[in-house]
């Protein structure tokens, strides 16, 4: 008769915790499908102190995943080894020119058209390529939001999950892109302002960046 009542007894006891957990994993599920918000303030702190708000921008978003993170990286390399290279054809055109200044003879002189050319044509491949970047992300991109006169955007309306942000923008000849991650929570709102930090820490997403000597502070 004891053993009976032991065994009623455990098996009340394994109902009670299958229910309780049940009812966590109810309440999880139904946490995780309230939506939250994502937001924050777009701006630059320059050189010289003076902040530049990035309004009239627009916010790009993703949805991370590994498979993101790998054809962004793709993306990323190209962009970044297009720049790399432009870069370097324009600082050897440079270099060409000073010679040309210290020894104007016809060998330094065709040098230096050569290098032009070459400076140009890698400029153009560079501009192409980020011209279809810019194209890729538009089109993998889940949703934008506009920076609008205040600098602010907002996303909401979000489900719970990791997400990637991008702004990409220019200031006096300078391209700046911002990358930035979040983590959206359920009911929350969420703030991630895209400035100096994630400018700097957002190169660990996307290798693309300006140069470094234009950076701001």
């Amino acid at each position: 008769m004891m053993r009976v009542i032991a065994m009623v007894s455990l098996l009340l006891v394994a109902t009670m915790v299958s229910t309780e957990a049940q009812s966590s994993h109810a309440e999880s599920s139904r946490l995780r499908s309230i939506p939250g918000s994502l937001e924050g303030d777009t701006y630059l702190v320059m050189r010289d102190g003076s902040v530049t708000k990035l309004a009239g921008n627009q916010v790009l978003l993703f949805r991370d995943s590994p498979d993101f993170r790998k054809a962004l990286h793709d993306e990323c390399e190209l962009v970044s080894s297009a720049e790399t290279h432009a870069t370097a054809a324009r600082e050897l055109f440079n270099t060409s020119l000073e010679m040309v200044k210290i020894s104007p003879t016809p060998a330094n002189d065709s040098e230096a058209r050569r290098w032009a050319q070459d400076a140009a044509d890698r400029e153009t491949r560079r501009d192409i390529i980020i011209g279809d970047f810019r194209d890729w992300l538009s089109a993998h991109a889940l949703a934008s939001a506009p920076t609008g006169m205040n600098a602010h955007y907002v996303f909401d309306s979000l489900p719970t999950g990791a997400y990637v942000l991008n702004l990409r923008t220019e200031i006096d000849t300078t391209h700046y892109s911002i990358w930035s991650e979040a983590a959206v929570l359920p009911a929350r709102r969420v703030r991630r302002d895209l400035d100096n930090t994630a400018l700097q820490d957002g190169v660990t997403i996307c290798e693309e960046r300006p140069p470094a000597d234009s950076l701001p502070h």
